[in-house]
């Protein structure tokens, strides 16, 4: 298979899951589970960002705080918090980490080799 039509095709794929995480979050909706990938099936992954806003999504609204109160325990602004859980506003990963780890959540990264 052409090298270019597959990066082509995993770099479409990626911005759809990309945009079907972040229209689900917009709706306040439950994300979906990962399905398992068959063997010898391509791996798409969403961009960090969008990984590290939908984990903080799911542990936030598994959790008891509201936006303000979470705000206000990290010492920023309600806004910052919205802008954490907004899935089309860009923010500090650190933000997004500290936030997670107030709410009983370690997030964590892995890091692969490309397929």
């Amino acid at each position: 298979m052409d090298g270019a039509i597959v990066d082509g095709s995993l770099g479409k794929a990626r911005d759809l899951l990309r945009e079907l995480l972040a229209s689900t979050m917009r709706e306040g909706k439950d994300l979906s589970e990962p399905s398992p990938r068959p063997r010898r099936q391509m791996l798409v992954v969403p961009p960090v960002q969008a990984a590290l806003k939908a984990a903080f999504y799911e542990a936030f609204r598994g959790a008891v705080p509201s936006q303000r109160g979470l705000a206000r325990e990290l010492g920023q602004i309600e806004g910052e918090m919205r802008r954490t859980l907004h899935p089309d506003k860009a923010n500090k990963a650190v933000i997004t980490s500290c936030a997670a780890g107030r709410l009983g959540i370690l997030l964590t990264m892995t890091v692969d080799e490309a397929a």
